[in-house]
């Protein structure tokens, strides 16, 4: 007949006496012990199935000491940046991190910033005229780069207005004041209008990701009525001759389209990506947003709203904030 000489079964036995110690079923868990099982399932994996307590504990007691080191390490590395040593590396050695061995920007505290700048493009020296030289051929949106992010700078910075003779620097690192810096993914925080924590979105500007370009959507806080989209195509530190630095995202604007799909569903929004660059500055960059080509045709600048990503986003493009 059937063996009733196993864990639970016995476990039955203590049912009434654990009830009047502990209470009500419901105050109970069987949680606890369950992440011990899938270790213990993982070790035996890796045994040849012979002996394979013995293995099981030399596995257990190899992960442990693995453990212990890389804890030992952390909390090194910890401490050192606490104390202020970490100045002395080399943020080349980690361009997606670059941002976190950066001098503080004088126009914004870190406290302040909404953004971080992550995975350095480029390490030549070179300014916005230079940029233009190189990329204005390869690329229209930066045809008058240079003349157009200098007027940006003096119609959104009037105190910081340039002279022709003025270069623009954009840089990354105090050692190496006499570079543009340019990045390709940016790191933004901002508040969920649902339960008004704190979220964040990783978005990328890339003309070569895994193979294809990638030119991520954000949301623009501006004075115009509704919600204002833009994708990122550039993302630039910029040190002006007053010593101020600022970070500007080129973008492509989206305005509504006239077009529309044969079925038109409730909250159905077009939009139309504009085929000319403009700057924005990034304090008025709020979280990342995303559209859908109406077409798989190259080069598709018409788009759908998709409003569906999240609850945060839902309430945004309704208006609901």
């Amino acid at each position: 007949g059937k063996s009733f000489d196993f864990l639970k079964q016995h476990g039955c036995t203590h049912v009434i006496n654990d009830i009047m110690e502990k209470g009500t079923t419901d105050n109970f868990s069987t949680r606890p012990g369950e992440g011990f099982q899938q270790e213990a399932a993982q070790a035996y994996a890796q045994t040849n199935g012979k002996r394979a307590e013995i293995q099981m504990v030399r596995i257990d007691e190899r992960q442990e000491a693995i453990a212990f080191i890389r804890m030992t390490i952390d909390n090194a590395r910890k401490a050192s940046e606490l104390d202020g040593n970490s100045s002395n590396l080399d943020p080349d050695c980690d361009p997606e991190n670059a941002e976190l061995h950066e001098p503080a920007v004088e126009d914004a505290s870190a406290a302040e910033r909404t953004w971080k700048f992550g995975s350095l493009e480029n390490r030549k020296k070179i300014t916005s005229r230079i940029l233009e030289e190189n990329m204005a051929r390869l690329d229209p949106d930066y045809k008058s780069f240079d003349q157009r992010l200098r007027a940006f700078i003096a119609n959104s910075l009037p105190e910081d207005a340039l002279r022709y003779e003025d270069e623009i620097y954009a840089s990354t690192f105090p050692y190496d004041s006499m570079s543009i810096r340019r990045f390709k993914c940016v790191y933004l925080t901002y508040q969920s209008v649902v339960d008004w924590t704190e979220q964040r979105d990783i978005l990328r500007c890339n003309p070569d990701f895994h193979g294809r370009s990638r030119h991520d959507c954000v949301i623009i806080n501006d004075d115009a009525p509704g919600i204002t989209m833009s994708r990122i195509q550039d993302l630039i530190r910029c040190w002006l001759p007053s010593g101020k630095v600022i970070d500007v995202a080129l973008i492509h604007g989206f305005s509504p389209s006239k077009w529309r799909p044969r079925t038109v569903w409730k909250g159905c929004r077009v939009i139309e990506e504009d085929k000319i660059s403009s700057f924005v500055l990034m304090e008025y960059v709020v979280r990342g947003c995303l559209v859908c080509p109406v077409s798989g045709r190259e080069g598709e600048l018409t788009n759908y709203i998709v409003d569906t990503i999240d609850s945060d986003m839902l309430l945004r493009v309704n208006g609901w904030e």
